[in-house]
């Protein structure tokens, strides 16, 4: 996926890719599904009205949710937190990407009112894996570790 088409996806797309690629290991999902649209309880963060899936949506399977109708008709079935858009989520993110041995630095570029997150190699020679510059932390941290994972080109 190219950066173009990472900042085309709808938040909620973008957190699902992340959660994917970072706390599942997948590049593709798992199982079939049967989507229905409809406005449906929250984990948490609210109600969401989207896409669920039918198949994996019950009290011991939590639902994977879209914004657009999914395609190909299979997913994991992991809650999706809001990675792109809550702070404490994206720290996750951090968190998780520093159990992968990645290095991690944040700042603030005032003049021009984005946030650049770079990650890079723990260990041997401190080599650049992955830069993210976004309007917000949360996206800036993400888009850095999709880079980083080679999620995003």
């Amino acid at each position: 996926m190219t950066e173009a088409e990472w900042w085309a996806m709808e938040p909620r797309e973008r957190d699902a890719r992340v959660e994917q690629w970072l706390f599942h290991n997948r590049k593709e999902p798992a199982h079939r599904a049967s989507w229905k649209y409809d406005k449906h309880p929250g984990d948490g963060y609210g109600d969401f009205e989207g896409w669920w899936c039918e198949t994996c949506d019950g009290p011991d399977m939590p639902a994977m949710v879209s914004l657009l109708k999914p395609g190909p008709e299979v997913h994991d079935n992991y809650p999706i937190r809001p990675l792109t858009t809550d702070i404490a989520a994206a720290w996750k993110v951090v968190e998780k990407m520093r159990e992968k041995r990645y290095d991690v630095s944040m700042s603030r570029i005032h003049s021009e009112g984005v946030w650049d997150v770079t990650f890079y190699s723990e260990s041997g020679p401190k080599e650049c894996m992955g830069i993210g510059i976004a309007d917000t932390i949360e996206n800036a941290i993400c888009l850095a570790a999709m880079k980083t994972l080679g999620g995003v080109v």
